[in-house]
């Protein structure tokens, strides 16, 4: 974690996704302007909206480890739909960046700060699961 506060400390952060949850933490609270926490709940949401709602290309955020059981069921299924769609998977160097791009455009759209799209993304998740859950329904 000393590690974490010296890079972001630095006006850095890390760049490898491996610890993101942990590392983006640091981030956000020490900049929460430019800075916002990814986590599986986060990465979760992002690759079910794009599921549901996108026809454009789509980007997958990568799976990070996370307790809650809903997300966990949903998530190899939601692996699955995406490899066979053909998602551009996202570089271990560039995911924090591209989420981060991702949030200032939406908060820019919805004049809101990125603190709170992703306390967003984070809070309706399980909502998230279920609606992934009626549209591809497990076997």
């Amino acid at each position: 974690m000393q590690g974490y506060v010296q890079t972001v400390s630095q006006g850095r952060v890390p760049d490898k996704h491996k610890g993101i949850a942990s590392w983006s933490k640091v981030a956000a609270f020490s900049n929460p302007i430019e800075h916002a926490i990814f986590d599986a709940r986060v990465a979760f949401s992002l690759n079910v909206l794009q599921m549901l709602h996108s026809d454009e290309q789509r980007w997958w955020f990568p799976h990070l480890a996370g307790r809650n059981t809903h997300l966990n069921a949903c998530w190899p299924r939601l692996k699955t739909q995406a490899r066979e769609q053909r998602w551009i998977r996202i570089a271990t160097t560039d995911v924090y960046s591209t989420y981060i791009e991702l949030l200032v455009n939406v908060s820019r759209k919805l004049d809101v700060e990125i603190g709170d799209v992703e306390m967003l993304l984070f809070s309706k998740a399980e909502d998230f699961a279920g609606a992934f859950n009626e549209a591809y329904p497990p076997s």
